[in-house]
């Protein structure tokens, strides 16, 4: 009755979900399809494209700006004074420069004589360059800086969720192919049942074996059937959650396997497992962390500089056009001048410094910490595949001797000489081998991956 339902809604789920057009799913199939259409890849990528655009955005700090000034005096003497400035933070340095042309109009009395300029108005270029405060590091530069940082960690992010997603999907696409090679390992079971039980039939007909022996294959018959309905669950389950991932159209899609039989994938040699284990440190999720460790450090050095005084050197010249005011004798005036800012408590910028360094010294330590243990990670993943693939050899050899024994003792039975039990069991044995190599396949695939993830060389071969 389980079976019947678990069948029902696989087949109903086959008639929701478009099938797969590809004879047989291939990993390269399923790993182009989680790259083009899986969300959490695409909303990763959307993340970092959000960042880029954050980055330009920062850049509007060091847009040319046009400004422009009127002011009306009335009462007596009745002017008024207007300017057009260019004004500018030079890209990536503390330089502001400003170009204007300022016009006043009629009488100023002596105390607004600024204002006062030739017929044909006024033109300025300033320079303006601080000192000690902002010359290293201003608001406009570290915003920059640390937005290029937040778009590299995006990058990172993603190469992250990459790493993530791809290795979900591959371990579900090999848990799919081991539990289907698994079904028909039990399949085989059932077949060689249901012929024993034609054998013994025709036997307690002949009355050459006592009816019990029939009655003892319909038991081992009925444990085998319950054995491979477990495994039909696993297989379909395994189904259902490869569909996530493979989306052909942008839909998850059941996929169809006709490919290669899977314990003939098994590996024939020990693959290369030497790395440079400094080449950990580009792992994304240690990168990840490198950048928030640089974001940190800019900020701390922003806060340390402003601890200083802010002293902001002013250079100007202007040239009167047109006729000069009764108060000018030269067209020429020239400006030197120094804004001062001192802080008293400074409490803000000094205490942020020492917040940021303590989060500088977790993080830091968290950093070795993570590459330790990445370290570690690779050392044991190494030990796992040489012993898995020991293990896997010796399953295989296993395995050959089992199916001999088994293929023997069936035609021993036929032929009176053995026992319906040794048959069982010599059976069992050849399935349980059949099914070990079958699982040994799996891990030695999924801790290959996991190992070569580390290095993102398993990555670059898709």
């Amino acid at each position: 009755m389980v079976r019947s339902t678990v069948t029902k809604i696989f087949l109903l789920i086959f008639l929701l979900f478009p099938k797969s057009t590809a004879l047989s799913l291939t990993l390269q199939d399923l790993i182009d399809s989680v790259k083009s259409h899986y969300p959490e890849i695409l909303a990763a990528l959307a993340q970092y494209e959000e960042q880029k655009f954050l980055t330009t955005s920062r850049l509007g700090a060091f847009d040319f700006q046009l400004r422009g000034v009127t002011q009306n005096f009335t009462g007596y003497p009745e002017n008024r004074w207007q300017e057009l400035s260019l004004e500018s933070q030079i890209w990536n340095t503390p330089i502001k420069l400003k170009l204007a042309h300022d016009h006043g109009f009629g009488s100023f009395p002596p105390y607004y004589g600024e204002k006062n300029t030739g017929s044909e108005g006024r033109t300025k270029i300033g320079v303006y360059v601080p000192l000690l405060r902002d010359l290293l590091i201003d608001s406009a530069r570290l915003n920059l800086k640390v937005q290029k940082l937040s778009e590299l960690s995006a990058e990172q992010q993603l190469r992250l969720k990459k790493v993530e997603v791809f290795a979900q999907a591959a371990q579900t696409y090999w848990l799919w192919r081991s539990s289907e090679e698994n079904r028909k390992t039990l399949d085989q079971l059932v077949n060689l049942a249901l012929e024993n039980n034609t054998f013994i039939r025709k036997r307690v007909e002949k009355g050459d074996a006592a009816p019990l022996e029939l009655v003892e294959n319909q038991k081992i018959l009925a444990q085998r059937l319950a054995q491979r309905a477990s495994l039909e669950n696993i297989e379909q389950q395994s189904v259902l959650q490869l569909s996530l991932f493979y989306r052909p159209n942008g839909i998850p899609s059941i996929p169809k396997s006709l490919g290669e039989p899977w314990l003939k994938q098994a590996p024939k040699t020990l693959p290369y497992l030497q790395y440079e284990l400094k080449a950990l440190r580009e792992f994304p999720d240690l990168q990840k962390l490198s950048l928030e460790l640089q974001k940190n450090q800019i900020q701390r050095d922003f806060f340390r500089w402003n601890q200083f005084p802010y002293i902001n050197l002013q250079l100007e010249t202007h040239r009167y056009l047109g006729i000069l005011p009764p108060s000018r004798t030269e067209p020429y005036e020239h400006y030197l001048g120094l804004e001062l800012s001192f802080p008293l408590l400074n409490l803000q910028a000094r205490n942020q410094k020492r917040a940021l360094e303590q989060k500088i010294s977790a993080q830091q330590w968290e950093l070795d910490l993570k590459e330790d243990l990445l370290k570690t990670k690779f050392h044991i993943l190494k030990t796992d595949i040489e012993k898995t693939f020991e293990q896997l050899q010796n399953a295989q050899q296993e395995l050959e001797a089992s199916q001999k024994l088994a293929e023997a003792e069936r035609k021993r039975f036929q032929l009176g000489g053995s026992s319906l039990f040794l048959v069982n069991v010599r059976e069992s044995e050849a399935a349980q081998a059949r099914l070990k190599v079958s699982d040994l396949i799996f891990k030695f695939f999924v801790k290959e991956m996991e190992l070569k993830l580390l290095f993102n060389d398993w990555i670059e071969k898709y």
